[in-house]
């Protein structure tokens, strides 16, 4: 299906490889009933219309595919035009955030059916922004760089006025696989934040600098600016200064002064600021999840959270480009005069969801209003981890999510392009060697940062394809994977000892966030149970019955070597070709073992009654198995849940759910990536919550809890 009529694909002559260039296309049209816009681009776009911001975009899609998006444009009797312009941001490094791909942009305008103008045409004039501070430094390892400008007041009117400036020529490049679009658009609602307090800081006298790795390993494996090269280094600024007083009441702020503020929730999108400049002024907009020492940390997580303006005087109206999750926002003066207006965020978020669980406590309402937000954050185009460090496709989480997904919009519409992305390339990148031949990306779309990969992601790649033929019985869609499965059992095959378990797995082999993942070499049990799990569930999505005679054998030599003592050990070493296993055991393991069907409650009770009974959250208070480490948020504590829903034990899976949850729920309005300080807290795995609070749901309609 041709999704353009007439559009070709353009851009900006002699800038195919710069890096983090803001294009600005642009074109006029006059004003007709039924007009739509659709764009296609390999880069980031923002439209204006009239000055107005209607769109971010595009949907992600995988390498040499480009999905289109068509938007209605609502027309009134007092628009006889629509400026329509496009600000289209090329960064040209490698990211987990989206492909690094030749730019361009492809657009046209329709009234009906009816091409009014289009890319390719004379009707469209280009140039670049120059208000766009080129050379900063990336955001993060995961994403490419942070933003910084200067401006003066008048330097976006271009929006509302076509300007003389653009004058650039603007070159047709080769067409592009253009494809359709299924995830739904964004509503983009405003929501504000409330001021909680000001202060003053001061330059400290010593400064002991703490820098990421995406701050001084610039290299061809991670590419940006070196920081030799940068204009602004935002992070280190931002660290010479230390708050000394919160008892500052001047409306204006001045020379080292800042406004901190609060939305009522995380919220993920596009930070909005309005401010008067009286003084030529160096203002940071800084924001977090979370508050750290009553402050917001510029360098948590590895992530340069930061935007700086360099701002003449005047009355301006800022947008961030880029959207991120915050709860909190401070506006700090290094230098000048100014004052805050209102601080706002424009959502960029799946379409509002409406579910609830009947007869739910204020409890359980609050755990399910946060899921549905970190669900909401995380769905958008794809399904990500988080919507602020990476914005990263990643599988094993997309399992958990897109669960959620069918339960709160009874279709799997973001799954489905998530899935498809997949099947776009036939080797990638990491995979050109033997040794990794077959497997597919953690996570995609996206460039493999020094060619890393998750072998185990494979696995929960498959298993994921079975469940999404279980809750759409799309056989058809499913089909299109034979291949991408068979390739990734046939990695692990060259894996396999003669006993049929996985020795030495290349690789970064996840387990979880724990000290499970550090119990992976040379025989990791966990991994092998989950091998055991996808074979079966090949087997069950393409008929091909020998593959549950070798899912037997595995799980026969997990059981012969792995538990001992009692409980599942996580690995075994190889010794003169002897296996021997490690006495040391994680949560974890012991829901892989039930999950897997490598355990069952009948073959082994005593376990059973100790993972319901003693082990959990609540163990972090009882202290028992002091050896054992913890089960964490990703993914330990979901497979948990897991677990006990599978064993029909829902009332204990609620207890699970509440003693996690509640508390990131009552603090953040979002559901978090770890228990501690470090991570995300907005990541969308765990809205998987919806799910299980709907399994239990049922249950205890059909009077069985």
């Amino acid at each position: 299906m041709k999704l353009f009529k007439e559009a070709k694909p353009v851009w900006i002559d002699g800038e195919q490889e710069t890096k983090n260039l803001r294009a600005i296309f642009q074109t006029t049209v006059l004003a007709e009933p039924n007009m739509s816009v659709a764009i296609a681009t390999s880069c980031i776009y923002k439209l204006y219309i009239n000055g107005k911001f209607i769109a971010y975009g595009p949907a992600r899609a995988g390498r040499n595919h480009f999905r289109v998006d068509e938007i209605s444009l609502c027309s009134n009797d007092e628009c006889e035009k629509f400026i329509l312009t496009f600000e289209v941001q090329s960064y040209q490094v490698n990211s987990f955030f989206q492909i690094k791909q030749p730019p361009f942009i492809q657009a046209e305008i329709c009234a009906g059916s009816r091409v009014v103008s289009f890319t390719g045409d004379d009707n469209f004039i280009a140039g670049v922004d120059s208000t766009l501070v080129q050379k900063t430094q990336r955001f993060s390892y995961q994403r490419p760089m942070v933003e910084g400008y200067i401006l003066s007041e008048n330097s976006h009117l271009y929006r509302t006025m076509p300007s003389d400036k653009f004058n650039r020529v603007i070159t047709v490049v080769p067409e592009k696989t253009i494809i359709e679009r299924r995830a739904l658009y964004p509503e983009y609602r405003i929501k504000y934040a409330t001021p909680i307090c000001s202060g003053v800081s001061e330059k400290k006298k010593n400064v002991c600098y703490e820098d990421s790795r995406s701050y001084l390993y610039i290299s061809p494996c991670l590419q940006g600016f070196k920081k030799e090269e940068l204009t602004w280094h935002i992070s280190r600024e931002l660290q010479e200064y230390k708050n000394i007083s919160e008892k500052y009441n001047n409306s204006d702020l001045c020379d080292l002064s800042y406004n901190i503020f609060s939305f009522n929730v995380v919220e993920t999108g596009f930070l909005n600021v309005d401010i008067v400049v009286s003084d030529d002024s160096v203002v940071y907009f800084v924001f977090d999840e979370i508050l750290i020492n009553d402050d917001v940390n510029i360098i948590r997580d590895e992530c340069c959270r930061a935007v700086k303006y360099q701002l003449a005087p005047g009355k301006y109206s800022l947008s961030l480009f880029e959207p991120y999750s915050m709860k909190y926002v401070k506006v700090f003066v290094a230098s000048g005069k100014c004052r805050v207006g209102n601080v706002s965020l424009t959502e960029y978020c799946h379409p509002d969801v409406d579910w609830s669980m009947a007869d739910a406590d204020d409890d359980i309402n609050c755990i399910v209003s946060a899921a549905i937000n970190s669900f909401r954050a995380n769905a958008v185009d794809i399904f990500m981890d988080c919507p602020t460090r990476e914005r990263a496709g990643w599988l094993c989480d997309s399992f958990f999510t897109a669960r959620a997904e069918y339960i709160l919009t009874e279709s799997n519409l973001v799954e489905r392009d998530f899935l498809e992305n997949f099947l776009h390339e036939d080797t990638y990148d990491f995979a050109t060697a033997e040794r990794e031949r077959g497997m597919v990306p953690m996570c995609y779309p996206a460039d493999q940062l020094k060619m890393e990969y998750i072998p185990n992601w494979g696995l929960w790649f498959i298993l994921e394809l079975l469940d999404f033929l279980r809750r759409t019985g799309d056989r058809t869609f499913v089909n299109r994977f034979r291949e991408k499965v068979a390739g990734i059992l046939s990695f692990h095959f060259r894996l396999e000892n003669e006993e049929r378990l996985l020795c030495n797995i290349p690789g970064g082999v996840f387990v979880e966030w724990s000290h499970a993942n550090e119990m992976t070499q040379d025989i990791n049990f966990p991994s092998n149970m989950l091998y055991s799990a996808a074979l079966r569930a090949t087997a069950e999505l393409f008929g091909d019955v020998s593959l549950i005679e070798r899912a037997d054998s595995v799980v026969n030599a997990v059981k012969k070597y792995s538990f001992i003592d009692g409980f599942f050990c996580d690995r075994a070493v190889i010794k003169e070709n002897k296996i021997e296993t490690v006495h040391e055991s994680s949560e974890a393991c012991q829901y892989y073992a039930f999950l897997c069907n490598i355990a069952t409650p009948e073959e082994y009770p005593e376990l059973f009654d100790v993972v319901v009974k003693r082990l959990g959250y609540k163990r972090r208070r009882t202290g028992e198995y002091p050896e054992m480490c913890f089960a964490e948020p990703f993914i330990g504590i979901p497979l948990r849940i897991e677990m006990l829903l599978k064993y029909s034990l829902f009332s204990e899976a609620e207890n699970e759910i509440r003693s996690v949850y509640l508390k990131q729920a009552q603090e953040t309005g979002s559901l978090w990536e770890t228990l501690g300080t470090s991570g995300s807290y907005n990541h969308g795995f765990a809205s998987a919550i919806v799910y299980w609070l709907e399994c239990i749901k049922r249950k205890r309609n059909s009077g069985i809890y």
